[in-house]
């Protein structure tokens, strides 16, 4: 048997390719199986940028939550967020863009979801950000 450590916990291993938490952990995660399927099958994960095909059309979110997505090169991602930064910062001011995340952070700092998107705000001229809430 083989294991393997992560933040959610440590996983045992087995020859036919299965994972599970070890039995003994006090605090089990089963979260490590979607390891296993997006190391088998690649189109159980999201492999690079992505975009709502509506919004790409100018829908204004009308169809958000029911239709598919569209991949896009990096370069082409990054042309949007930077077109649509601009666009907000333009028609409303710097108030309206909110820095806010309730992403996960890794061990580190620079994993820290918050403060990267923070940084990347500050450079693009400011943002409202929340304290203490």
């Amino acid at each position: 048997m083989k294991f393997t450590p992560s933040q959610w916990g440590t996983y045992q291993l087995d020859d036919a390719g299965g994972i599970a938490p070890i039995d003994d952990d006090p605090r089990r995660s089963c979260i490590g199986r979607g390891w296993v399927s997006a190391a088998i099958d690649q189109s159980s994960r999201i492999l690079g940028p992505v975009v709502r095909r509506g919004w790409l059309c100018g829908d204004k979110g009308d169809k958000r939550h029911d239709e598919s997505f569209a991949e896009l090169s990096w370069n082409r991602a990054n042309a949007l967020v930077a077109e649509e930064i601009t666009r907000i910062r333009e028609e409303y001011g710097h108030g309206a863009i909110f820095g806010g995340s309730y992403g996960w952070a890794n061990a580190g700092q620079f994993h820290h979801v918050q403060s990267q998107l923070r940084r990347f705000l500050n450079l693009a001229g400011g943002y409202v950000s929340s304290r203490n809430t």
